[in-house]
């Protein structure tokens, strides 16, 4: 019989890569902002005020990006359990049987 498991590659580089995206996309929206908002503003003091504030924002939101993560551990912990308790029943299902063909 084949090893069953829950087959499915770990999430956590994917979950990682969408973390730094949001981090670019936070970074980027505050860079744009403050360029409306002050257009005289020098390019290098708007684009390191937009990074000192887009990492106060994601230090803000990463408690939630971690709950992400989090849950998705916690989907696969239960996945692998329930998976378990099947082929738990699978096999005694498969035990009940040959013990009735037994009998014929």
């Amino acid at each position: 019989m084949r090893s069953v498991g829950f087959d499915y590659p770990n999430t956590c580089p994917k979950i990682d890569k969408a973390i730094s995206a949001a981090k670019d996309q936070i970074r980027s929206f505050l860079d744009d902002l403050l360029d409306e908002a002050c257009p005289l503003l020098p390019r290098k003091v708007r684009t390191e005020l937009a990074e000192n504030y887009a990492d106060t924002l994601y230090g803000s939101l990463e408690d939630i990006f971690e709950e992400t993560r989090s849950t998705n551990e916690d989907m696969r912990r239960e996945a692998e359990h329930q998976i378990s308790d099947l082929k738990s029943q699978v096999d005694a299902l498969e035990h009940e049987v040959k013990q009735l063909e037994s009998q014929t």
